[in-house]
């Protein structure tokens, strides 16, 4: 019975020890969006694209479906709760388009695309 008990309390023991190290690894880590690179995102649905920076000036309509490159990001009005713009090459002009329209692959910024000039982000 006492070795019941030793095993038990060893194998008890060592849980603890693995959710300690678990918790402190994620303590540690960075969080995603921190490592998240991209260099293109795809249109998950069509899209103004202003030509005067995030939100202003005229635009055009980007269709659904196509796939960009993103030169630069910047820190602009919110839609569907993301503020970040990217600013792509679309019929033969840079323009910016939310983040919120496009799949990057990263919930927000993406850590190696610099800021728009001018801009924050």
């Amino acid at each position: 019975m006492a070795s019941l008990h030793q095993a038990r309390s060893t194998r008890f023991a060592a849980l603890i020890i693995l959710i300690l190290a678990l918790g402190a690894l994620s303590f540690f880590a960075a969080p995603a969006d921190a490592q998240c690179t991209c260099t293109r995102g795809s249109m998950n649905s069509s899209a103004r694209c202003w030509y005067g920076g995030p939100g202003s000036g005229s635009y055009v309509t980007v269709p659904s479906g196509g796939t960009y490159s993103i030169n630069c990001q910047a820190v602009g009005g919110s839609v569907g709760g993301n503020n970040y713009w990217n600013r792509i090459w679309y019929n033969g002009r840079w323009c910016y388009v939310n983040d919120y329209y496009m799949t990057t692959g990263c919930a927000t910024k993406c850590s190696n695309i610099g800021c728009c000039s001018g801009y924050s982000c």
